[in-house]
């Protein structure tokens, strides 16, 4: 774990297989974040997104890791703050 100021702290795992969906929920976020049109999106993007990063996991030795924000009582008023991607 690291602190970090205003009392937030990230910890920081590796992702296992069970955090695949979020891994690709996260993905496909970052491209909604960049304001891709979501007609440019292809309709199985999520299912794409999956059998990648699991084919990577078992052939190419692929290594995830996942940051946890975690936050004390001084920051529990910057719920605003949380917002991903923008």
């Amino acid at each position: 774990m690291t602190q970090q100021p205003a009392g937030r702290v990230i910890e920081i795992r590796k992702a296992i297989a069970a955090a695949d969906d979020i891994l690709a929920q996260h993905y496909l976020a970052l491209w909604d974040s960049y304001g891709t049109p979501e007609d440019q999106m292809q309709p199985d993007a999520k299912a794409r997104v999956l059998a990648f990063i699991q084919d990577a996991r078992k052939h190419r030795g692929l290594g995830v890791f996942i940051p946890t924000v975690g936050e004390d009582a001084s920051c529990k008023d910057r719920e605003s703050d949380r917002r991903p991607y923008r």
